[in-house]
């Protein structure tokens, strides 16, 4: 676990011997699952009844439990199926969030495209790499804990 711990602070501060690798992975396929889900996330904090909506439930519930199943199946599958269903996944968020945005402008039109667009990029900016993502979430959980 302390070793864990030490890897997360280099991924953090772009040190971790493979942080080359890392940057690659995350760039080229996570990055893209990690920050629609915290779109989601941010959505359903702020747009509850909407994102309860059956319609946009159809939307983004599979592919959310599809990433579920995913992260919880890494253990069990091997590397390159679990590179390939992330690499699926990875390849289906732009159409899950494009189909997002539609229905909620739809069903609500004080909202526009623009502005969720707007907050989906600024979720993609603060992520940008590794790196940035491991800091945004430690920030995150140390703002959490402050809270308490």
């Amino acid at each position: 676990e302390a070793n864990a711990g030490r890897d997360y602070i280099l991924s953090c501060i772009g040190m971790h011997p493979h942080q080359l690798h890392l940057e690659s992975q995350y760039s080229t396929t996570i990055k893209t699952i990690y920050c629609l889900a915290l779109f989601l996330k941010r959505m359903r904090s702020v747009r509850k009844e909407d994102m309860d909506n059956d319609q946009v439930r159809d939307i983004w519930c599979p592919w959310e439990t599809s990433v579920e199943e995913t992260l919880s199946n890494t253990t069990t599958t091997t590397k390159d199926g679990s590179n390939e269903q992330l690499q699926e996944l990875a390849n289906s968020s732009s159409c899950i969030l494009s189909r997002l945005v539609s229905k909620l402008t739809d069903i609500d039109h004080t909202l526009r495209t623009d502005q969720l667009l707007h907050e989906y990029n600024r979720i993609s900016y603060e992520n940008c790499t590794l790196a940035n993502a491991c800091l945004q979430r430690w920030l995150l959980l140390l703002n959490a804990n402050d809270i308490d």
